[in-house]
């Protein structure tokens, strides 16, 4: 019926050249204004219903926006059917683009979502809802700089879905209701067209319009990195939700949805303003690679000669003279005869300690017998003893021996006092009574009392007495 109507005039001046596409609400031509030359875009409404015709077209005609078809004209015809003209888009239907095979970079898609969105926000604003929002419907020309600019139309189409191609792009609660108008439902199917403008295809497929509808509302959209590896997660996050099976979990508002999708693109690392070309033969010059390689060995060596050589710094072989320096007698080598001999030192079994106080420190006092073991050559005269001041240091172990030596009295007019015997029962000796000091001559207080040095002479056979 619908090609019968070709090369039809209709109100007078616009003649139909060719049908461009059919719904269940109306049916789409390529017509041509006679007076003007100039080919528009013709809706002719199945419907009769002029009063809901009339507030249709009232609506659209408030539409005004650069990626909208503006309207330029609307009557009925003589047969009593109605009629809206718009102009006529230029360039191609985005359904011939996709159709092309041609994979798209994310900038251009995010430029195309964006001019679509565009158009739908203004239309939402304006409390007009598309209904069939699918490639049919938008066309891409070509401005005047070279850029791409959309214009969208098929605007009020809500209705039954007759066609496959019409299913694909519907959202779910439209298979239950084909007569509700809710702006999530354009939400929905422009998620589906950015999902086949990045991947070449529509998320469901099928061989009928019931096998379509199931998967709309029980099928997940099966992954976009499948199909190409340059989508981010954020960006394929969006589109899902986007295409949520209930209206209540995807985007509430169109812009919403435009401005998150070109959020993620321009965030993403990955994306390519253009399909990378391959490298030619004729591109690549094998003594230019050969020239870039010599460079930069060259470079290297010149940098490793410059860190080796000219940066080196000689370490010093000997350290400078302090002028201030004191002489240090050098320490012989650890031969370990001392120790040794110090473990074969015997004659110190019979040991008899006991406490005194001297400048008021505790200190243990210990007397030994160690001429008769040879272990100790004794001075001429006098007494030893034999003090480890600090039993408990580890500087100066208990079993380790400091040699105290007395001198022997010189001046005969001071008889030596008796010292007393050490109680070692009890550990403490008997209190001392200080000695009166005698008169020492003149010459003794002014010189210092001489200590006869030690010769080494044969020990005794036994220890002398003490004097």
């Amino acid at each position: 019926m619908s090609k019968q109507e070709i090369g039809r005039v209709i109100l007078g001046k616009y003649q139909i050249e060719s049908v461009l596409m059919e719904s269940d609400e109306a049916i789409f031509y390529k017509g041509k204004q006679l007076t003007l030359e100039k080919f528009v875009l013709m809706k002719a409404f199945r419907s009769s219903n002029i009063d809901v015709i009339t507030r249709e077209v009232r609506n659209l005609a408030r539409l005004n926006h650069p990626n909208i078809l503006s309207l330029i004209d609307y009557g009925i015809d003589a047969d009593g059917k109605a009629f809206i003209i718009f102009e006529m888009p230029e360039g191609e239907n985005l359904k011939n683009l996709i159709s092309r095979g041609e994979t798209l970079s994310l900038l251009r898609v995010n430029e195309l979502i964006q001019q679509i969105a565009s158009a739908i926000i203004t239309a939402h604003a304006n409390g007009i809802v598309h209904g069939q929002l699918n490639p049919q419907y938008i066309y891409i020309a070509k401005s005047a700089d070279n850029k791409e600019f959309v214009k969208v139309f098929g605007f009020e189409s809500a209705g039954r879905i007759t066609t496959i191609e019409e299913a694909a792009y519907t959202a779910p609660e439209r298979f239950i209701d084909s007569d509700i108008k809710d702006a999530r439902s354009d939400i929905y199917s422009l998620g589906i067209i950015a999902y086949e403008l990045l991947t070449g295809r529509v998320p469901f497929v099928g061989d009928s319009i019931e096998e379509i509808r199931s998967k709309h509302m029980q099928s997940p959209p099966p992954p976009i990195s499948s199909y190409r590896s340059d989508v981010s997660d954020e960006l394929e996050a969006i589109i899902f939700r986007a295409l949520a099976k209930s209206v209540d979990n995807r985007f509430q508002t169109m812009k919403g949805f435009a401005e998150s999708f070109d959020f993620a693109v321009n965030l993403s690392k990955k994306h390519l303003d253009q399909s990378v070309q391959p490298v030619r033969a004729s591109d690549s010059n094998p003594w230019k690679t050969a020239f870039i390689v010599f460079v930069g060995m060259v470079s290297l060596a010149a940098v490793f000669v410059y860190l080796t050589q000219v940066k080196q710094i000689d370490p010093p072989t000997s350290l400078p003279r302090d002028a201030n320096s004191l002489p240090v007698q050098p320490i012989n080598p650890a031969t370990g005869s001392m120790e040794q001999t110090l473990s074969n030192m015997s004659g110190f079994e019979n040991i008899s300690n006991a406490s005194s106080s001297i400048n008021g420190k505790s200190e243990s006092v210990r007397t030994s017998d160690p001429w008769s073991r040879g272990a100790f050559i004794p001075p001429p005269t006098g007494q030893y003893y034999d003090a480890n001041v600090n039993p408990e240091s580890p500087f100066m172990p208990a079993d380790g021996n400091v040699y105290i030596i007395v001198p022997k009295n010189t001046n005969s007019n001071v008889k030596p006092t008796k010292t007393p015997s050490a109680n070692v029962s009890n550990g403490q000796l008997p209190a001392v009574k200080p000695t009166p000091t005698p008169d020492v001559p003149k010459e003794v207080k002014s010189s210092a009392i001489p200590i006869p040095k030690a010769s080494p002479k044969p020990s005794p056979a036994q220890s002398p007495e003490p004097q």
